[in-house]
């Protein structure tokens, strides 16, 4: 199995710190009431940061995959920001501008992305994108995926 430790202790770390940094905000994770299941239990999602006032909701990604997976998981993502009334500011932070873009292609209109704030950490050193590239190349290979990462941008939804 793909070891994805570096994942969760370095980038998601690093690009949690970076978004701290950049909205000037202290973020932790945290798991936050989304919403209420049909036995009006409450619901709850593990963003990757929330302030601590509970106004900013974040979530990261370091893939940079166009895949229908990974536009799956940036759909639920967002649809997850926009559920939660507590946030005043639902930001997405993507390691590539291509990535958010083509995800804007697909699902705007889907999910009220006028509501996310997109952020683009281009702060990543040479070594740490090229060891993110090597832990999805080993996690394509397990799920016997030939194609490779997906190279073109997903044009509009028609």
């Amino acid at each position: 199995m793909a070891n994805t430790s570096y994942l969760r202790k370095v980038v998601e770390p690093f690009l949690l710190k970076w978004t701290a940094e950049k909205i000037g905000v202290p973020l932790e994770s945290a798991r936050v009431i989304v919403g209420r299941d049909s036995n009006d239990r409450p619901i709850r999602f593990a963003f990757d940061g929330v302030s601590e006032d509970g106004s900013v909701g974040v979530c990261i990604s370091a893939s940079s995959s166009y895949k229908t997976g990974q536009m799956r998981k940036y759909f639920m993502e967002a649809t997850l920001l926009c559920r939660c009334p507590r946030f005043r500011r639902r930001i997405m932070v993507f390691t590539s501008s291509a990535c958010w873009e083509g995800f804007k292609n697909q699902c705007d209109g889907l999910v009220d992305l006028c509501k996310i704030e997109a952020m683009i950490c281009d702060d990543l050193s040479d070594e740490m994108r090229q060891k993110i590239n090597e832990v999805y190349l080993e996690s394509a290979k397990e799920v016997g995926d030939k194609a490779g990462p997906g190279l073109k941008i997903p044009g509009r939804r028609q």
